[in-house]
């Protein structure tokens, strides 16, 4: 899930992704479609690079902590595109269902919001604090390996116009996945997500 070299320009989109699955975002350009390769079809994520020196340093820390989902491709000297080949079932947390029973792919909800949390303080480390919806800027990969991450932040997320990390971010984190993951961000879920999100300022 690191950023790697390959060979894939980003070629005309031969379809957009579901809106289901989408990362979408018209605020900062980002598009979310598949198109043709040699090795089957290909998702790609791209977006224009409009990256400050502070917003490109912090892209570059996303990726070397292995925090932004899927790889990096290159382009061109000129090309102010950047693009990411990312896996192709990969959905925003905030459309994944509770899962109730316990089973070897089951992904409950105190799991979610602990890892949620994790990741939340994990990139808090670097700098960013992500103000707007959270649940659509959060990638969640199902069937990775048992020593690999499940949960990524989207590429793009590096755009934040505003960097600055405010006091008590885990009482204003809690607001918000309130707001959006209405019904499901329980008191429970607060409990997990605190874990989560203190292990990770922890580290």
């Amino acid at each position: 899930m690191t950023a790697v070299k390959g060979e894939l320009p980003p070629d005309k989109p031969e379809f957009q992704t579901a809106a289901r699955y989408s990362f979408a975002d018209q605020s900062i350009g980002r598009e979310d479609f598949f198109v043709k390769h040699p090795s089957g079809k290909v998702r790609m994520l791209c977006y224009p690079d409009t990256a400050s020196n502070k917003q490109l340093l912090l892209r570059e820390n996303l990726i070397k902590e292995n925090l932004l989902l899927g790889g990096l491709q290159p382009t061109g000297v000129d090309d102010r595109t950047i693009t990411f080949r990312v896996p192709q079932a990969a959905r925003p947390v905030i459309y994944d269902a509770e899962s109730m029973s316990p089973g070897v792919f089951s992904y409950g909800d105190d799991r979610l919001f602990f890892d949620i949390g994790a990741v939340l303080g994990r990139v808090l480390h670097l700098g960013l604090y992500i103000d707007r919806d959270i649940g659509r800027n959060i990638a969640l990969v199902e069937f990775t390996h048992s020593d690999e991450p499940n949960l990524f932040i989207v590429p793009g997320i590096e755009l934040t116009p505003n960097l600055t990390v405010p006091d008590q971010p885990e009482g204003l984190y809690a607001q918000q996945l309130s707001q959006e993951f209405t019904g499901r961000f329980t008191a429970e879920a607060h409990t997990y997500f605190r874990m989560g999100f203190n292990d990770a300022l922890r580290e």
